[in-house]
């Protein structure tokens, strides 16, 4: 019973303990939960995080527990005096209502650090109030005599938040671990005037220790002087108004030197300071390339960095600084106010997009840089490196212990922030993307002959591009003669085509089938990609500079030719015609009675404004061809109805003007017309001599006569057609494609394809038609309707037929009436789906593919 009674004790004991590591476990959580919240909250309420959000991370309370951990912090003591610190004061209000600081007045001060106090000069820092905010200003310090805090003789000291925190601190670390003159920068605790004012960041200042503690030889830091650029800056905040000046950019400023005063005193270091300004003065003015005046292995290293941290800021001209090397003869970057650390979705070079502004000349400055092919080599090579995960798990596993330490300082203020690698990781695959574009290049044929072809070739991306060879039928390399670089295209802006010539061996026999492709590479890069070359030119300039219809107009060079306010008028007679007539809109154009136009040498009409041709029995109007090589009258988007009375229109043929042609010798397009009593006689070349396209029309008492093509042919438009008759023609009588017709007393004889042609969703009715002797008297197509009534068909090898030719469209259908058909091979051909009613009666389908016996296979001509 003892043994039974203390083993439920002890369950119960185990229990009870499990439930209260359950309540203990739940009570930390919501307390670690809670600790989130609050000092999140805390950091977005004070100021210290842009939104809520970012303030809210579950590394927050760990890093909160870490920050309280006791550790060494390098500590300064600043005393200032009351009066001056009220002098200091004084500054910052000031500032505060300018919106702008504005501050060379040092007031001396004294500075405490490890065990010894130092003598220095002090004064607000910065230029925007951002380094005035709360409590912690912003300070630049120089220290007096001999001495140095840090190693430095003058140094400032900031809020970390203003060069966003520990990331500033990482690029100036990878600056120095590539070579370049990088800042020393560190995070220390600050006491004021007895006052303890937490962590700032201190960021070395442009003198010769700074030059020193890199390695390299004193020499002058030179820059940009942007005293117009603040003040352009004042007194557009004092007067309320932003004009746009131009004094205050980067070709306007003067280039000066930090401690001019000492240089001024020294010859040598005066010397080496005129070198200086005048390389940077013969770049800017655009006289020397990148590569004459910077290191550009070094300058390339500075903007790659800059894009691997998303540091954008460190564009800005008004940061740029310069170290002049004495010994190399060169100017090198140092890198400053970069404020790093954030994600990108773009690159230094994407100048147009990357950079926010051009109003002081920013973007300008940077197309001098990258306007330099060897440059740009390198800066592509420093992307390939800085791109490769390797490159920063290498250099975070170097710098680990450093950075943990500065980040638990950090911590013991702002337990919020943190270094995302991850996000650099992610910047590394945007450079990757812009490193390797699905394709950087457009090809084309220019022209080929027999031991030549001529390519036309684009970059149509932002690097820059060598164009490698140029493979025949996947076999074949041919180099080209010279080295050929592309430079890379600037954002939304046009390409520039540059034409490359490749020499083909004898033993290649090139032809359009031949798939040709150009190996290319983004230069400082091994890889090679191939690109489709397409096989046609992409501008033919003499294409569009000699296009018929963009002819300005020329009726003026006509004695025979009158323009008069609203209208132009051909002069009674006969003339002949040997260039092109073109006339514009915007009138209309008068042939009177007895007027004859003969187009010769290939000559012909084209007009934007509607024709009235007044012609009458005895003495009609006459467009002729006495060669016959006239080519025709063209009539477009008139804007008003056409009317032709009395015309007669012979031996034309449809206009070939270079890469433009038209089928029909006689054209409408968008061009309302009524003819009249025209005879339209005797074509020579086209597949049409009437052709109405996206026009109404009306067609009476005229004559189509000894055709060789389609005599009528009308497109999309609506008309009516009424006694005209068709004799003697090639191909079809009437074709119409899209459009409404109605038809009244039409004459047909041999006519060599269709008299009645109805196709694309057509809509024709037809009264008294009369076709005889022709190969297929009425066709009716593609989703087409033929309503017809008291029609003859005579001696024809077809009488009606109905089908689908066209796989978009449907059957057809035919009603006819009263209609006759007599001494025909065949009466009927309708397909299986489309329909014939004659005379209320179906006509069974005798064939499932009508169209397979037509056009030219066993019946009728054309293959149109």
């Amino acid at each position: 019973m003892e043994i039974k009674r203390r083993k439920k004790l002890n369950l119960n004991f185990l229990l009870k303990r499990k439930f209260l590591s359950k309540i203990l476990l739940s009570v930390l959580f919501v307390l670690f939960t809670i600790s989130i919240f609050v000092i999140g909250g805390f950091s977005y309420k004070q100021g210290y995080m842009s939104n809520l959000k970012n303030s809210l991370n579950f590394s927050t309370p760990i890093n909160f527990v870490k920050g309280k951990i006791p550790r060494t912090v390098e500590t300064i003591i600043i005393d200032i005096k009351f009066k001056n610190f009220l002098k200091i004061q004084k500054e910052r209000n000031e500032a505060l209502i300018k919106k702008v600081l504005k501050s060379d007045e040092y007031v001396p001060a004294k500075v405490s650090y490890a065990g010894k106090k130092v003598k220095v000069n002090i004064r607000l820092k910065g230029d925007l109030l951002d380094h005035l905010e709360g409590k912690k200003w912003s300070y630049r310090i120089k220290t007096k005599g001999d001495n140095t805090i840090f190693g430095m003789k003058q140094f400032s000291i900031h809020h970390p938040k203003t060069r966003n925190y520990i990331y500033e601190w990482a690029f100036h670390k990878s600056l120095k671990k590539e070579g370049l003159v990088a800042l020393r920068y560190k995070f220390i605790k600050v006491i004021l005037n007895g006052e303890d004012l937490g962590i700032y960041a201190v960021e070395e200042h442009f003198e010769k220790r700074l030059i020193e503690n890199n390695n390299k030889k004193a020499g002058p830091i030179i820059r940009f002087n942007e005293d117009l650029y603040w003040e352009s800056i004042l007194s557009s905040n004092r007067d309320g108004v932003t004009p746009l000046h131009d004094y205050n950019g980067v070709f306007s400023s003067n280039i000066d030197a930090f401690k001019s005063n000492q240089i001024m005193n020294d010859s040598l270091e005066f010397k080496n300071f005129t070198k200086a300004i005048s390389l940077l003065e013969s770049f800017r003015s655009g006289e020397k390339s990148t590569s004459e005046v910077f290191d550009i292995d070094l300058l390339s290293t500075y903007y790659a960095m800059i894009d691997l941290y998303g540091a954008n800021h460190g564009l800005s001209w008004t940061g740029l600084r310069y170290y002049f090397n004495p010994i190399s003869s060169y100017l090198e970057p140092i890198g400053f106010d970069a404020v790093a650390g954030f994600p990108i979705n773009n690159i230094v070079a994407n100048i147009e997009n990357s950079i926010n502004s051009n109003a002081t000349g920013i973007k300008d400055y940077m197309s001098l840089i990258f306007d330099d092919q060897e440059f740009n080599k390198l800066y592509i090579k420093k992307l390939t490196k800085f791109s490769s995960k390797s490159y920063l798990d290498s250099l975070f596993s170097e710098l680990e212990n450093e950075l943990n330490d500065n980040l638990n300082i950090l911590y013991s203020e702002w337990p919020f922030t943190k270094f995302d690698i991850n996000m650099l990781y992610d910047n590394q695959k945007v450079i990757r993307q812009f490193l390797n574009p699905p394709k950087a290049i457009q090809a084309y044929t220019s022209f080929i002959n027999d031991n030549n072809i001529q390519l036309s070739i684009s970059n149509i991306q932002t690097l820059p591009i060598k164009i490698e060879s140029l493979t025949v039928n996947d076999s074949v390399k041919i180099n080209t003669d010279k080295i050929v670089i592309l430079k890379g295209k600037k954002f939304n802006k046009k390409v520039s085509y540059t034409n490359i010539d490749f020499i083909i061996p004898e033993k290649i026999i090139l032809s359009d089938s031949i798939p040709l492709k150009i190996n290319y590479s983004i230069t400082g890069t091994n890889k090679t990609k191939l690109v489709n070359v397409f096989p046609w030119n992409n501008f033919e300039k003499s294409f569009v500079e000699n296009d018929y219809i963009r002819k300005i107009d020329n009726t003026s060079n006509f004695n025979f030719i009158k323009s008069y306010e609203d209208s132009i008028v051909f002069k009674k007679g006969t003339y002949k015609i040997s260039e092109d007539i073109h006339i514009n809109a915007n009138s209309k154009v008068i042939l009177n009675e007895g007027t004859t136009i003969d187009l010769i040498n290939n000559s012909s009409i084209i007009s934007k404004s509607p024709f009235f041709m007044k012609g009458t029995r005895e003495a009609p109007v006459k467009i002729t061809s006495s060669d016959s090589t006239g080519q025709g009258l063209f009539i477009l988007k008139a804007g008003s109805k056409s009317e032709l009375n009395n015309v007669i229109f012979e031996n034309l043929s449809a206009p070939k003007k270079n890469s433009w042609s038209l089928t029909g010798a006689i054209t409408f397009y968008e061009s309302d017309v009524q003819i009249n009593n025209c005879l339209f006689h005797n074509n020579i070349i086209g597949d049409d001599y009437l052709n109405i396209v996206r026009s109404d029309f009306d067609i009476t008492n005229s004559n189509f006569t000894n055709v060789n093509a389609d005599a009528f042919d009308s497109d999309f438009s609506t008309g009516y057609m009424k006694k005209v008759v068709f004799e003697n023609i090639g191909n079809d009588g009437i074709d119409v494609s899209g459009t409404k017709l109605e038809i009244y007393k039409v004459t047909m004889t041999r006519v060599s394809d269709k008299g009645i042609s109805s196709g694309e969703k057509s809509n024709i009715i037809a009264d008294v038609v009369d076709i005889n002797n022709s190969e297929i008297a009425i066709c009716c197509k593609d989703n087409s309707t033929i309503l017809i009534s008291n029609c003859n068909i005579n001696s024809n090898t077809i009488g009606i037929t109905a089908f689908q030719k066209k796989p978009e469209f449907g059957p057809a259908n035919i009603i006819a009436t009263n209609t006759q058909i007599n001494n025909t091979t065949n009466p009927f051909l309708i397909e299986t789906g489309s329909k014939l009613l004659l005379d209320g009666k179906e006509i069974k389908s005798n064939n499932e593919k009508v169209k397979d016996l037509l056009y030219g296979v066993i019946y009728g001509k054309s293959s149109k």
